[in-house]
């Protein structure tokens, strides 16, 4: 399992790992990036795109996406 930790002990996902727990595939994980559309997310080193469990909470129980 790859979780990564920042500073703040936030949990960051990898694709793989956020669409799991939306219950979603990677591939709509994907697409809804390219169409700035599903939950916020952040790159990490400029191209690593991981997502915060907070804001996966976020995403779910409000429909909130800021991409």
């Amino acid at each position: 399992m790859e979780v990564f930790m920042t500073h703040r002990s936030t949990e960051l996902l990898n694709t793989k790992l956020a669409a799991r727990q939306l219950s979603v595939s990677p591939q709509t994980l994907e697409k809804w990036r390219s169409q700035n559309r599903g939950p916020r997310f952040v790159k990490v080193g400029g191209t690593a795109v991981r997502y915060r469990s907070v804001d996966l909470d976020a995403f779910v129980d409000g429909g909130h996406h800021d991409c």
